[in-house]
């Protein structure tokens, strides 16, 4: 299967929450306080959407045809345009920002190879919930390499490669998983201010790469064990390039397998616990760039994000429900949230129709073990069971 890829996408989510949100004790005076009370949130919701600031909706920076269209089915199908302050702290919509900085991949090129510096280009967004923050780096891969040698580039940019990042007319080298380490502490400074409380993460992004732009001899043939586009999904899906070797233990095909709404038969989304990497051959092989596999990685990004997010919450919500049986949160609007957190994570895993539809949340829960949270946490409000 001799492959060929122009453009491949990879975003890296990670996600900090706060357990002092949800066990106390409340902090004092925090800068952005206004995230955690309703009517806090509900006002800085409508300000923004008349004014956007260093805070924007989350969808503000879709425009025109390129529009994705995560947010309007995860809206319970409505144009954002038409969602008002109060409706959004309902389904925990987070505020977004960017940030003041250029990077440029700053690692040799290997013999043969594409120059990094020119063939990577990155993003970097951060997300404010009322209980957590979040930074997604995106990154966009653009040379002709061989799929093999794309894939080893954007495992590079995604783990050991060092980045050259200018912030404040200062220039500092940093791996992207340093500077979002980095950022994820500045967020949560202006959250909480200098005695800001710790926060809990998983150390391992959760990512999402999408070939986006390639060549193939048969679009038509399926995926088969072992052979390069397993190697290749598998490395992407993990972050490992040791995956591509020969040798390797792959995981198997079945296993990976995540759900696909629509697609050909060599059409794949492959699934690890803190990984999906989609294959649509008959897409990327088109002459013509089609935004559709943009757009389909940016909403699997922010589905992933939004389940990562929300699945937070109620881990910390189970945690302290079991240490507190029968109590309330210190927080009164951990009352609303919790439950709300707990119905939309039930309507992501179930694929309810006034939803972002998709096979890859529920098993996002399961992989991760999310799943025992959320249910712990529907059984004290009398709710039955995910699934």
């Amino acid at each position: 299967m001799p492959a060929t890829v122009t453009y491949l996408k990879l975003s890296l989510i990670w996600v900090e929450a706060f357990p002092a949100l949800v066990d106390g004790p409340l902090p004092a005076n925090a800068p952005m306080d206004f995230l955690w009370h309703r009517a806090g949130y509900e006002a800085r919701f409508n300000q923004l959407s008349a004014a956007p600031g260093s805070l924007v909706l989350p969808w503000a920076r879709s425009v025109g045809s390129y529009t994705h269209n995560f947010w309007y089915h995860y809206l319970r199908n409505h144009s954002p345009e038409q969602i008002s302050g109060a409706e959004s702290w309902e389904l925990l919509v987070p505020f977004q920002t960017g940030f003041d900085l250029k990077l440029k991949a700053a690692w040799p090129a290997d013999p043969g190879g594409a120059d990094p510096a020119k063939s990577t280009w990155v993003t970097v967004d951060g997300y404010y919930y009322p209980w957590a923050v979040a930074v997604v780096i995106g990154i966009n891969l653009r040379a002709d390499l061989p799929l093999a040698d794309m894939v080893r580039l954007a495992c590079r940019a995604a783990g050991s490669g060092q980045f050259e990042v200018t912030q404040e007319g200062q220039a500092q080298r940093r791996t992207l998983a340093a500077l979002a380490y980095e950022l994820l502490d500045r967020m949560r400074g202006q959250v909480f201010g200098p005695d800001a409380p710790p926060g809990e993460g998983k150390g391992t992004p959760f990512r999402v790469a999408t070939v986006i732009k390639g060549s193939l001899d048969d679009p038509a043939a399926l995926v088969q064990a072992g052979d390069a586009a397993h190697h290749a999904l598998e490395a992407l899906c993990s972050g490992n390039d040791e995956a591509l070797d020969g040798d390797y233990e792959l995981h198997t095909l079945d296993e990976t397998r995540v759900g696909l709404r629509r697609g050909k038969a060599a059409s794949r989304l492959y699934g690890l616990a803190r990984g999906r990497a989609v294959w649509i051959p008959h897409k990327f092989t088109s002459s013509v760039l089609r935004h559709s596999l943009s757009c389909y990685h940016d909403n699997l990004t922010l589905v992933s994000l939004q389940t990562e997010s929300l699945c937070a919450l109620l881990e910390l919500a189970a945690a302290h429900l079991q240490q507190h049986p029968g109590q309330g949160f210190p927080l009164a609007a951990m009352d609303q949230l919790v439950p709300a957190a707990a119905g939309l994570l039930g309507r992501l895993y179930g694929a309810a129709e006034d939803t972002y539809r998709s096979a890859s949340p529920p098993q996002q829960m399961r992989d991760n073990h999310y799943d025992t949270a959320i249910d712990a946490v529907r059984t004290s409000y009398g709710w039955g069971k995910l699934g």
